[in-house]
């Protein structure tokens, strides 16, 4: 017995919320380059968030030590 098309509506919109709800309301990206992934990766440093953005024109001094590349002493 095949499903009815109609029972799937409920089951695209809640998808659509929780991927929206993850990113803040925006749109997934797709096919994102390498500076693209250094500018979200920025982002999360920067906000805590991939997708969160901030307006100040300086970094916070918080920012200085929470660099990309972990360093190891031997």
């Amino acid at each position: 017995m095949p499903v009815p098309w109609e029972a799937l509506i409920p089951f695209g919109t809640l998808l659509n919320i929780s991927s929206r709800a993850q990113n803040q309301g925006k749109p997934p990206r797709y096919g994102l380059d390498k500076w693209e992934e250094s500018m979200l990766e920025r982002d999360r440093r920067l906000t805590g968030h991939r997708r969160g953005q901030t307006t100040d024109t300086v970094a916070p001094p918080q920012f200085a030590t929470s660099s990309v590349i972990q360093a190891h002493r031997t």
